[in-house]
């Protein structure tokens, strides 16, 4: 279990670039148009995860630590409105 946290962390922090510039670009976007921003930037990372994450775990393990991080994001997004 802590290491599958200490992976978690370590996605959400190293996300965080990403995550800041995502935020900026709602700001002059569409929600649809944004969304589908979310999701080319997730499919990015997910298709070269070591390009962007540093994290030693398998492929499809990261995968889904990605896939949960962006969620977590994309809720927070919509519950500030």
């Amino acid at each position: 279990m802590a290491d599958s946290d200490d992976l978690l962390v370590t996605c959400r922090s190293q996300l965080r670039p990403f995550f800041d510039m995502l935020k900026y670009r709602k700001k002059g976007t569409n929600d649809e148009d944004w969304l589908n921003l979310v999701r080319r930037t997730e499919e990015n990372i997910i298709n070269s995860p070591r390009q962007y994450l540093t994290a030693s775990a398998k492929h499809d393990v990261l995968e889904l630590v990605v896939r949960q991080v962006f969620k977590e994001f994309v809720n927070e997004i919509n519950q500030s409105k």
